[in-house]
């Protein structure tokens, strides 16, 4: 039963049943190309921030600030394949199913010298962080929980804490001036991410 319902919250959540309305579509034209920007979720209209450009906090801020080039690149988790397969990359396979050909991606700050890419420090504090890049031709390499899998909704799907959780997981956008989190789906309202591949 337990699987059951895994698999049919899994494919409402691929499903995308929070697709974007008039007003989230319009907001997604306004966010600067170089931001990611939150477009729905109890918090929508902010950008993820390099807080204070520390390189090590990922806060909720203002759209068009400085330290906000965030974007995603695509990784080849699943050898050979930028995209989610029938038996890649989560470790419960009808998770892989109910996202089947969604890009799996890591969330990267590419503001300064060096890129950095969302996680988090460890398992019991979940407030996202910026660490290493997994390498983008086999997907590994990068920091704890920085694998994420982009879902028909715009929400950043976490593989690394889905699995860890074995139920969905996801980075949420927090209000103004307050770090971004990684939660369970079932505990949170979904945030949107624009633009995303």
């Amino acid at each position: 039963m337990r699987r059951l319902l895994a698999l049919a919250a899994a494919v409402l959540l691929a499903a995308g049943l929070g697709l974007a309305t008039a007003p989230e579509a319009a907001h997604a034209a306004s966010c600067p190309a170089d931001d990611t920007c939150s477009t729905g979720g109890v918090y929508p209209n902010l950008a993820m921030n390099n807080w204070s450009g520390s390189n090590t906090k990922v806060y909720a801020y203002a759209e068009g600030k400085t330290n906000e080039d965030f974007g995603t690149e695509p990784i080849d988790r699943c050898g050979g394949s930028y995209k989610v397969t029938s038996t890649c990359p989560f470790s419960d396979h009808s998770m892989d199913s109910a996202l089947l050909g969604h890009d799996i991606t890591q969330t990267l700050y590419a503001g300064g010298s060096q890129a950095y890419c969302v996680g988090v420090d460890n398992t019991t504090n979940t407030d996202a962080v910026l660490l290493g890049c997994n390498d983008p031709s086999t997907g590994t390499g990068g920091g704890l929980w920085t694998v994420f899998v982009v879902a028909g909704n715009d929400s950043l799907v976490s593989l690394g804490c889905t699995n860890y959780n074995d139920s969905w997981c996801q980075l949420d956008g927090n209000a103004a001036s307050s770090q971004d989190y990684f939660a369970l789906s079932s505990q949170v309202q979904a945030t949107y991410w624009t633009p995303l591949p």
